[in-house]
């Protein structure tokens, strides 16, 4: 988890950051950040 990511979390006041890769592993980096491939982009929920 890098600082900026850390600092967009908290100056945004974001729910939830998603990190997009073209690998095939899902996984958590930190309770708020999810690595994701980018086959799995299309299945995310997102709140309005």
């Amino acid at each position: 988890m890098t600082r900026s990511m850390h600092v967009a979390l908290e100056d945004l006041g974001l729910h939830a950051l998603y990190v997009v890769y073209p690998g095939t592993e899902r996984y958590r980096l930190h309770k708020k950040v999810e690595v994701l491939p980018l086959t799995e982009l299309t299945k995310l929920r997102w709140n309005s």
